[in-house]
């Protein structure tokens, strides 16, 4: 589980990403927390920044030590790049799971377990790509932020962010098969919030870097929603890395720790005994 937020300006655009690993104990069974250092945002090339979600693993090499392996399209630009970083995947988890498995599975059997999305500039536009993975097989699709149509993209586990955002989560919508009328359509766009979108790169990248907190707090203060089967294990945390493409270049931003939140003892009015005073 992972959580990474796209936030398209004028100037460019801006990322963060969570860094928690999460690993399931057997099939179908609980899931734990195995990392809260992995690596999920990378500047494979300059002006491309790559975040990834789903899987952490493919075989046995880490999604980190594959793109690091993935040879580079010559020409093609961004969407090229994303283009071939599909296929790729498709193909080393193709190759992975027939052996372990011991027949061919179906691409189509398997829904999406990975994920990426790419940013960077084509024909002078700073874009962001959706790549969707699974064995011998990828799709990429063309997000409606740019910098010529400033606006965000989360991509992972983004219920919170999706409940600031859209006022509902349409994803435990759509898992719910819950049927949304043209009414209930309005009266769920008075729900969400009317975010300023950022016009500077700077302000982009404080955008990303709060949702991704919001993701963060929206778990450490409820277990999940009615509408889930389980509580599952909290899928944001450690660090939140950022990373920048503007028409210059890509580059990476600062990082800084998820903290929980943390309940202050209650104050009396007296003063502390000296014993008790701090600079």
């Amino acid at each position: 589980m992972s959580v990474g937020v796209f936030v398209a300006s004028e100037g460019g655009v801006a990322v963060a990403v969570d860094s928690r690993r999460t690993v399931q104990v057997g099939s179908g069974g609980p899931f734990s927390v195995e990392s809260e250092e992995a690596r999920k945002l990378f500047l494979p090339q300059p002006g491309i920044v790559v975040a990834t979600h789903g899987r952490a693993v493919v075989g046995e090499k880490t999604i980190g030590s594959l793109i690091e392996e993935f040879p580079i399209p010559e020409a093609g630009g961004t969407i090229e790049f994303a283009r071939s970083l599909g296929g790729w995947f498709a193909a080393q988890m193709r190759d992975a799971t027939e052996p372990r498995r011991g027949d061919f599975v179906k691409a189509d059997a398997l829904g999406w377990p990975l994920g990426f999305a790419v940013a960077g500039f084509d024909d002078g536009v700073g874009h962001i790509y959706a790549v969707k993975v699974r064995p011998g097989d990828s799709q990429i699709e063309v997000k409606a932020p740019s910098t010529d149509n400033p606006g965000i993209y989360p991509l992972g586990l983004t219920d919170g962010i999706e409940r600031l955002l859209n006022g509902v989560d349409r994803q435990a919508l759509r898992q719910a098969k819950v049927k949304v009328s043209p009414a209930d359509e309005r009266k769920l766009e008075l729900l969400s919030y009317d975010l300023a979108v950022p016009k500077a790169l700077p302000d982009a990248l404080n955008l990303a870097q709060a949702l991704v907190q919001v993701q963060f707090l929206s778990q450490e203060i409820s277990y999940g929603t009615f509408a889930s089967a389980e509580v599952r294990v909290k899928g944001c945390g450690g660090r939140i890395r950022m990373a920048s493409v503007s028409r210059d270049g890509a580059q990476l931003g600062p990082s800084l720790t998820l903290q929980g939140l943390t309940v202050l003892p209650e104050q009396s009015d007296a003063a502390p005994a000296p014993a008790q005073r701090s600079a």
